[in-house]
């Protein structure tokens, strides 16, 4: 499906876990696919919400109201007519709204955006960043994948959907996906990189020099840490 592509720099990622993050440091992988919500009667037995923690779910829950993340993918009911420059102005504004971090109101705005044009798959990746910036995790993935689905050649989307899998600590499925990234741009050096640092804490270190060298390639710096870690474990091979 065609789509009607935002400006680059408006749809970057705005936050890369970088290899110094905390949440890199230390991962531990599981093969979970599908990770499901709570349900309401489990989140209340576990701890009652407090009055904040429920007026924030309440806002939560009107910002995306019209779309549906339970199936893996965001369902949207969409509006009667579409209007694309509409979505495209509310998706402006959501991605101004995520630069001074209203994240609730970039969701709302974002979601507006996606049910007033439904089919255009960078609408998504931008709810996708906002809803990364109100740690909602599963819910992103959702928005990502939708717009892979939607446009499968959209590189961005498909990194961050890897990088939002590896936050999940869903390993496998982060390193198909960035793989698939470098296929459709060999270029692209942060994907290079998360392959490069994924594959060294699977302990394939022949795969994280392969990673390493594609991105030194095409001039990516490559996080300093991680080369004296990967030289110390396993020697760069000589050629």
């Amino acid at each position: 499906m065609t789509t009607t592509r935002l400006c680059a720099t408006t749809l970057a990622l705005t936050a890369i876990a970088m290899f110094s993050g905390s949440c890199e440091t230390a991962p531990v992988f599981s093969t979970a696919e599908n990770p499901q919500y709570p349900t309401t009667s489990q989140a209340s037995a576990a701890k009652p919400p407090s009055t904040r923690d429920q007026r924030e779910q309440e806002e939560f829950q009107e910002a995306i109201r019209g779309l549906n993340f339970y199936a893996g993918l965001v369902e949207v009911e969409a509006f009667t007519v579409r209007n694309v420059q509409r979505a495209l102005q509310r998706a402006t504004q959501g991605a101004a709204l995520l630069d001074v971090n209203q994240s609730t109101n970039a969701i709302r705005a974002y979601a507006d955006a996606i049910r007033n044009a439904p089919d255009i798959a960078e609408l998504y990746h931008g709810l996708g960043k906002a809803l990364m910036s109100d740690a909602k995790d599963v819910h992103a993935l959702a928005a990502f994948r939708s717009a892979v689905e939607i446009d499968p050649t959209f590189v961005e989307a498909r990194v961050s959907l890897a990088l939002t899998l590896a936050m999940s600590n869903e390993q496998d499925s982060a390193i198909q996906q960035m793989q698939r990234a470098v296929q459709l741009d060999p270029d692209h050096g942060l994907a290079h990189e998360r392959l490069a640092i994924w594959h060294y804490y699977d302990h394939d270190y022949s795969k994280a020099w392969q990673e390493t060298h594609s991105a030194q390639d095409v001039g990516h710096a490559m996080p300093p840490q991680f080369l004296a870690l990967l030289e110390a474990q396993a020697p760069e091979p000589k050629h």
